[in-house]
Formats: structure tokens, C-alpha cells, sequence
């Protein structure tokens, strides 16, 4: 999953606003609150001591700028208020920001945000465009400076971290994109919010932060070259649990499992979230999310919840096999014993996480860059034990180790993340070298 679209054509495609007491514009909202044009204030008690109606006016509209720019920067703005013009100089500068961001040095931000403010800062507030640019780049010094936007060079502006770009995401999605837990930290300091979800026809709609982060994991290749042909889950075959549970705790996998876990301590009713992963029997995504948010689900009562849920599936779909006649409805038949097998290895999935999780989690978080060279068969010795140690590992043959798939050469993840970053700074610089020439 790739929160990247075509930037030239969001540029063009931008809405127009302008900085009026009108405040509205095509696709803006209509109810009768706007958070990006709320009521404005009246004038300071001081102003009325001034006798001038110019200096009187001019003190008024500093006020009112002040205002402008703190609500815009505070409320949850959806959709992206951004000028088209603003769109188009921004994109002309991108090139030599880019470069900036990558060495995240906020001196060299602040000259360029001197040099070219009117490419940064749209009705009283820098662009998401921007922090969007920070975040994929995770500079996470210049991303401090304009959350915090107390330089006086930025004349009172700041980025929102709840500002919703033109592709239909917002600063939250990308760091969860991006696995970096300092600015998924940093962005949850300034006031992000975790539940705030996808939308727009650029977009797959409805996905929390949380969900990109298990999403993307999900595509890890150890976890793609070893699950995704394994057709014991289908068959009911608990050898794919445990595959699955010794791939998660393998180094490699802490930086994902950390973003999840600090995405899912922010997230409202993520015992449902987990829900709808074993109800469309989505064992991978489930599991991620219940390993690594193992601590919350125990606050919240979060596994008798989830167990009772399934027991109640479960029994749903014996009474319908009940009502079933024999050798009739044979597809109903095998489509209600898919469900039933996925359900029992949620549940299988649920007692293992719920015996052993905490000293499985244990034994991830010993996981630093000074141990990522660590074996994985040692890895896989380590956490068979944890798991008979508990009572809840495989009987008879253990898994083999043989059986699963290595990269041939060993990349640690901020790697990864970082290769996949120079892709898709590529694939921007082309894409506005377009929308330019054009």
C-alpha cells in the first residue's frame, strides 16, 4: 500500500480558496460550522482605545490573522483548503527543498521558507504539502520546527498535524507509511489523531493510520514469500499459526511492530479494528495488530471481548450446518467450513497471544541495532521455547526452519524504508517535471 499519487495532477486539480470572510469553495464544507473559517472574533477590548479607524482596522485584522492562523493550525481540516496558485509555486520549488529536507537542517529550511514564503503558506497556515514532504523525508528537526512554529522567522505560521493533503490523507498516514516511530511520536505530541480516516477518489477510503501501518506490513517480504502460498491456513493446519508467529518476531519485523503498537495506543475502539481482521479471516493483519498491541488488549479486557465474539461465530455457524440437509447446498456447506476453520484459528491465534504474548514481546523489544545481525535460527530456538515454555507450542514435529524463506543477503528495515524513499522521490521529481513542462 502507497499513499503516493500523481502529484502534478493533485496540483492541478486543487481546490481554490480565498482568504475572505466568505471562506467557502467548491468540495469545503457546508455545515454550518467551518473549521477553517470559525466565527470570527470581536475586536480586543484594547483596540477601543484607538481613536484612528486606520490604526484601529490595521490592529483589528493582525487580531484576526492571529486567530486564523492558530484555528487553522489546531482544528481537523478536511478537505485540502490549498490555492492552486500556491499549489503551483510550491511544486516549482520542490526540487530544491527536497534536498533540504533530506539533510534536515532547519537553518537551510528557514532560508528557503524566507526566500519563497508565498510557496509555503496558504490562508495563514503552511501546506500539508509541506509537512507531508518532511514527513516523507523524516526530518525530523525541520517537522519540530513548523509543528511548533515559534521562529520568528515563520511570522506566527505553523503546519497542522490534522490537515488533510489533496491525495485524501493526512500526516499521520505517511509516518505510519514510512515506520518511523520518533515522528509518529513527535506528530502525537503536537496533537495528531490517530482515528482520523482516508478519503477522496485518490485514495483507497476508510483507513486509519493503523491500517497503513499493518497494511504495509503485511507486504514485508518474509511475511509475503512465506504466507501468502501457504494453503495450510485454508485446510485449518495450526502449523501456519506458528510460522506466523516465529516471522513476526524475527528483528527485522520490531520496526513495524513498534509503529503499530504506538498507532494502536492512540486509536479509538481498536478491539473492533481487530474484529474485522479475524471476521474477513485476515489471520496475517490480525495478528500483527494483536502481538504488537498485546498491553492495551489486556487493559481493555480486549481477548475475553475477541473470544467471546468468535465462540459466538462459531456456534452461529454450527446451528446453520445443523439446519444444512445432506448432500444439498454443498457450496453453502464448504463456504460455512471455510468460516468455521478461519474462526478456530483466530482462536487458536487469540490463546497463544494471550499465554505467551507478553514474554514473546519481551523478547522482541531485546531486539537493537546491535543485535539485528542476530541468527534466525537462533531467533527460531528462542521463541519455540517461549512458546512450550507456556504450553501453547506445536505439538510434535516443530517447525523447520528450512521451510522458510530468507532474503539472500540481510537489510535492516530503516534500509528498506530508506530505498523505498529514494523510489518515490524519483517517481515525484518525474511527475513534477511533468506537471511543470505542461
Amino acid at each position: 500500500m502507497s499513499l503516493q499519487t500523481d502529484h502534478g495532477t493533485a496540483a492541478v486539480e486543487a481546490l481554490h480558496q480565498e482568504d475572505n470572510s466568505e471562506g467557502t469553495t467548491d468540495g469545503a464544507p457546508t455545515d454550518e460550522y467551518d473549521p477553517w473559517e470559525p466565527p470570527h472574533p470581536p475586536p480586543h477590548p484594547s483596540l477601543a482605545d484607538l481613536t484612528c479607524p486606520i490604526q484601529h482596522m490595521r490592529q483589528y485584522m493582525l487580531q484576526l490573522q492571529r486567530f486564523l492562523a492558530d484555528a487553522r493550525a489546531t482544528n481537523i481540516i478536511a478537505p485540502d483548503r490549498t490555492h492552486k496558485e500556491t499549489l503551483i509555486k510550491y511544486y516549482g520549488i520542490y526540487d530544491r527543498l527536497s534536498p533540504v529536507l533530506q539533510k534536515d537542517s532547519v537553518p537551510l529550511f528557514l532560508r528557503i521558507f524566507e526566500k519563497y514564503r508565498e510557496c509555503f503558506v496558504s490562508g495563514f497556515v503552511i501546506i500539508p504539502q509541506t509537512l507531508d514532504l518532511i514527513i516523507l523525508e523524516n526530518a525530523l528537526r525541520c517537522a519540530n520546527l513548523v509543528l511548533e512554529g515559534k521562529s520568528p522567522k515563520l511570522c506566527g505560521v505553523r503546519a497542522n498535524p490534522n490537515y488533510m493533503t489533496s491525495f485524501g490523507y493526512f500526516p499521520l498516514h505517511q509516518a505510519a507509511e514510512s515506520f518511523s516511530v520518533e515522528m509518529v511520536e513527535l506528530l502525537f505530541r503536537y496533537g495528531a489523531s490517530a482515528n482520523q480516516r482516508t478519503s477522496g477518489n485518490k485514495i483507497i477510503e476508510g483507513l486509519l493510520p493503523l491500517h497503513v501501518a499493518i497494511e504495509n506490513t503485511c507486504q514485508h517480504k518474509y511475511l509475503e514469500d512465506n504466507l501468502l502460498v501457504d494453503e495450510n491456513y485454508r485446510k485449518g493446519n495450526f502449523g501456519y499459526i506458528y510460522k506466523l508467529i516465529h516471522l513476526l518476531c524475527l528483528p527485522e519485523m520490531k520496526i513495524f511492530l513498534d509503529t503499530t503498537r504506538l498507532l494502536a495506543a492512540h486509536t479509538d475502539n481498536v478491539v473492533d479494528e481487530l474484529w474485522k481482521y479475524m471476521e474477513h479471516g485476515k489471520i496475517v493483519p490480525a495478528a500483527i495488530l494483536l502481538l504488537a498491541a498485546q498491553r492495551r488488549f489486556r487493559k481493555l479486557n480486549g481477548f475475553d471481548m475477541i473470544k467471546n465474539r468468535i465462540d459466538d461465530s462459531i456456534f452461529s455457524l454450527i446451528r446453520e450446518g445443523c439446519g444444512l440437509q445432506i448432500g444439498k447446498n454443498t457450496k453453502a456447506a464448504k463456504q460455512r467450513k471455510e468460516k468455521e476453520v478461519r474462526f478456530y484459528n483466530a482462536l487458536f491465534l487469540v490463546r497463544i497471544i494471550l499465554k505467551a504474548g507478553e514474554a514473546l514481546d519481551a523478547h522482541i523489544q531485546t531486539h537493537s541495532e546491535n543485535n539485528m545481525q542476530a541468527s534466525h535460527h537462533e531467533v527460531h530456538g528462542k521463541v519455540s521455547a517461549v512458546l512450550k515454555s507456556y504450553d501453547v507450542g506445536p505439538l510434535g514435529k516443530d517447525i523447520c526452519i528450512e521451510d522458510l524463506q530468507w532474503f539472500d543477503f540481510f537489510m535492516p528495515c530503516a534500509s528498506m524504508v530508506a530505498i523505498s524513499c529514494i523510489c518515490r522521490r524519483l517517481l515525484n521529481n518525474i511527475l513534477i517535471l511533468y506537471f511543470i513542462c505542461s
